[in-house]
């Protein structure tokens, strides 16, 4: 039989639609066409942008009369992720996010209402979650456009810490411990309180935790992905030190386990970050659940928050979730924000990621986070440029989530978003390998 020559393959079609699928380091990312695209850049420039200077926002939308427009902020990740799942409908490609964070939101909002019976202070508990999908869905353009993505982040993490120091200066904040309401809603603005002497130092932002919670956001990923050693070192020693002055203790240490992940070599390093991803998860487990059951020691003050936490927070929300139900949580309103809709004299914050993740959602946080986990464990070394963003998100979250509420911080909780993301991403298939314009045929093996 006479051989007939491969034929070059037709040449693909122009068109300004957005591909099924983009690809990048093996991976096939959820599509988007480039005028989507921009308008979720524009979305996380106003997240991260009104998250950094919230504090001064807030004081003078209240001087003006208007502390609603705060809430542009939502406005905006809603919109753009309304308009993105808008198109991936039309083309018939709606990624899985949207499916499941739709789901979540119907089950454990129908079954919040019926343990709260307040329908607002749901609403205001399921908005805290919104952070988590934008988180998701921007995953892609995070890896696409690491460089314009830095830039803006570098920018914005330089705005932080002239607001922390000028903070730790004294220089004088009109903002500071300001009550900004809409409506029944009440937020406290960089509330200067003093613990053990400590003044927590939120600068710019709402208070101090989320002001080290963005100095870490922006110092890991330039630890993740610039190439300049020399900048990897001196953004992460000024991370640190200016999360120390917000007097974040466990902040502090949960970036400086970032920082010996990110700083090691890849290939030596994989090991290692796994290691940390399940000292830091099994810490933030077990912590909560077995040191209450013991009579603290006296503190020094380095310690003082912490041992209140084991004796005051955490028995507070056990209690709280024993009193509605050890199945499906308290409910999302009867823990964390949306519970000063319900009682004004104290909120259980539940002050770990455990602790407020089964107020929200019962028992079946154990699977929401149990199954990031095993899945960040069961990544092959060495670990790719996707993997390792996944495991190091993962690492400060839990770490971190071991004394603060990690679901009701807006950074957190969009950090956490885009860890699930990168860990639901799937690999393509190899494509097929081309030769001067022509496909190269795969060579059948004989038949033994």
């Amino acid at each position: 039989m006479k051989h007939r020559p491969p034929t070059e393959a037709p040449p693909a079609a122009a068109s300004s639609a957005p591909a099924a699928e983009d690809t990048l380091a093996g991976y096939a990312l959820p599509c988007m066409s480039p005028a989507v695209e921009r308008i979720l850049i524009l979305a996380f420039a106003v997240f991260i942008g009104f998250t950094s200077v919230e504090a001064p926002l807030r004081y003078g939308f209240t001087q003006l009369g208007a502390v609603w427009l705060i809430y542009l902020r939502d406005l905006a990740i809603i919109l753009a992720m309304l308009v993105l799942a808008c198109q991936q409908f039309w083309r018939h490609q709606l990624q899985t996010a949207f499916i499941v964070f739709a789901v979540l939101i119907v089950f454990h909002g129908v079954a919040s209402f019926l343990l709260c019976g307040v329908p607002i202070a749901v609403l205001i508990g399921l908005k805290t979650l919104l952070p988590f999908l934008f988180g998701a869905v921007f995953l892609p353009v995070f890896l696409k456009r690491k460089r314009g993505i830095a830039l803006f982040l570098l920018a914005m993490w330089l705005v932080t810490a002239i607001g922390i120091v000028a903070d730790y200066l004294g220089y004088p904040m009109p903002w500071k411990g300001m009550n900004a309401s809409v409506g029944d809603y009440t937020v406290v603005i960089n509330k200067k309180w003093n613990y053990q002497g400590e003044d927590r130092l939120g600068g710019f932002a709402r208070d101090s935790v989320v002001a080290g919670s963005l100095a870490a956001f922006f110092g890991t990923y330039v630890l993740l992905f610039s190439r300049s050693i020399l900048l990897r070192v001196a953004i992460g020693a000024a991370t640190l030190a200016l999360i120390y002055l917000t007097t974040s203790k466990g902040g502090v240490i949960a970036f400086l386990l970032i920082i010996v992940a990110c700083l090691m070599p890849t290939k030596k390093s994989q090991l290692l970050n796994k290691a940390l991803l399940a000292a830091t998860f099994a810490a933030m487990i077990l912590l909560p659940i077995v040191l209450p059951n013991y009579l603290m020691p006296s503190s020094p003050a380095v310690l003082a928050s912490f041992f209140d936490r084991v004796e005051r927070v955490w028995p507070a929300a056990w209690h709280n979730i024993d009193s509605h139900s050890w199945i499906f949580g308290s409910g999302i309103g009867n823990i964390g924000v949306g519970q000063q809709f319900l009682r004004f004299e104290g909120v259980d914050t539940g002050d770990n990621l455990f602790v407020i993740a089964y107020g929200y959602f019962g028992i079946f946080s154990i699977v929401y986070l149990g199954l990031p986990f095993l899945a960040a464990m069961r990544r092959k070394s060495p670990v790719d440029e996707v993997g390792r963003y996944a495991i190091i998100t993962l690492i400060y979250i839990f770490a971190y989530g071991i004394v603060i509420n990690g679901i009701e911080g807006s950074i957190s909780a969009f950090m956490t978003g885009s860890a699930l993301q990168a860990l639901a991403l799937r690999k393509t298939a190899p494509a097929p390998e081309f030769t001067r314009g022509m496909y190269r045929q795969p060579v059948a093996k004989p038949a033994s």
